[in-house]
């Protein structure tokens, strides 16, 4: 083998190494996720709480494509340019797929130019004309919907919360997630696994207990007295009322004013004694919960039967004389069944997930 071919095999042999060790195979680690669907969630639903605007590319300010360019560095490390119709024939990163059916919580979702976009409030923005548009999606309610977070529509040019029609979609891009976890509820702080998820679930199914603005459920939050008025309020179906009550800090414009109102006028809670106060944004204790549990299955003629059962648990002595009743009534009819360490833990604020748990048991058991 003669100096000047033994070089150029040297010289192919080099290109060869310094493409799979700096190019090729950095980019199929790279390619393997670093985050979980979860995560990718959060990370997507806090961009659109803090209304995020990046110019990613560099390019036009912050466009549509540009949070999809941010969704790339944050799973994968490293994003492909182009518009909205460019991602719909693109190089994907390896193990991603594009698919023309049946999204998922995490899928990109792209549409051609001048397809239609229809949102949850039957108003209709349009694609752009040339390059189409690109938004995330952050959780599939059916076959038809779809909840996104997509930046660049209209007027509005940061991260913001949507609710789309599948139809003119163009395509979906699939990451191929760290691992699956799908999200068990639209909730992104309910996570798959928590004692409370069956139970939030129903609640929201049944428009009992709503979220918050952020998607969020808050399941650790503390239940107020106006949240629980609120939640039964629903139960009964909304009945009507001009939510102006003897309350000095009711003010009929708040959420919970009709639900005071008709709750006090049917004797299922009350103000506190000697004042004009209700206090809606006081914390609930887990017996205060259950005296308003009683005291509405009472309002519905429902059993308020009962036997002496919270001796079994360790801490019954701490019950107050007032919810010693309805504490009875409520472990009977199992509504409440205590924690796994033989306590009722009747003097701790309730939960909004407790809350979800004793609602849903309640409807199962007493009857909604």
């Amino acid at each position: 083998m003669d100096i000047k071919t033994k070089l150029i095999k040297n010289i192919i042999l080099f290109a060869l190494i310094f493409y799979l060790v700096v190019i090729d195979i950095p980019y199929k680690v790279n390619a393997n996720i670093l985050h979980s669907q979860i995560e990718a969630i959060d990370w997507l639903c806090d961009k659109a709480d803090e209304k995020w605007n990046e110019d990613v590319d560099g390019a036009y300010g912050c466009q549509c494509v540009d949070l999809v360019l941010a969704y790339y560095d944050y799973l994968v490390g490293y994003h492909e340019h182009g518009n909205a119709v460019d991602y719909g024939s693109n190089l994907l990163p390896n193990g991603w797929i594009r698919i023309y059916d049946s999204p998922c919580a995490g899928d990109i979702v792209v549409w051609g130019p001048k397809a239609k976009m229809t949102d949850s409030l039957f108003s209709t923005d349009y694609a752009d004309s040339i390059n189409g548009h690109i938004g995330i999606i952050w959780n599939v309610v059916d076959d038809n919907t779809i909840n996104t977070i997509e930046t660049n529509v209209g007027k509005n040019t940061y991260a913001e919360y949507y609710e789309r029609s599948t139809s003119d979609v163009l395509c979906y891009i699939r990451p191929n997630f760290k691992y699956e976890q799908p999200l068990p509820t639209q909730f992104r702080d309910v996570k798959a696994g928590m004692w409370y998820v069956d139970a939030i679930k129903f609640v929201y199914d049944n428009g009992i207990i709503v979220g918050y603005d952020n998607k969020k459920f808050g399941p650790d939050d503390k239940l107020t007295r106006g949240m629980i008025v609120t939640i039964l309020y629903r139960m009964e179906g909304s009945p009507n009322n001009d939510g102006i009550s003897k309350f000095s800090d009711v003010s009929k414009n708040e959420y919970y004013a009709k639900a005071v109102k008709w709750a006090v006028n049917n004797g299922i809670i009350h103000g506190y004694d000697g004042t004009t106060k209700f206090g809606p944004n006081d914390n609930i204790i887990r017996q205060d919960l259950s005296v308003i549990l009683k005291n509405y299955a009472g309002y519905n003629k429902k059993d308020l039967n009962y036997s002496n059962v919270v001796i079994g648990f360790k801490d019954y002595n701490l019950i107050d004389s007032y919810a010693l009743s309805s504490m009875q009534w409520a472990i009977d009819k199992g509504v409440i069944t205590g924690n796994d360490d033989g306590t009722l833990n009747p003097k701790g604020n309730a939960t909004r997930a407790e809350t979800s748990a004793m609602i849903q048991k309640y409807c199962y058991k007493v009857g909604k």
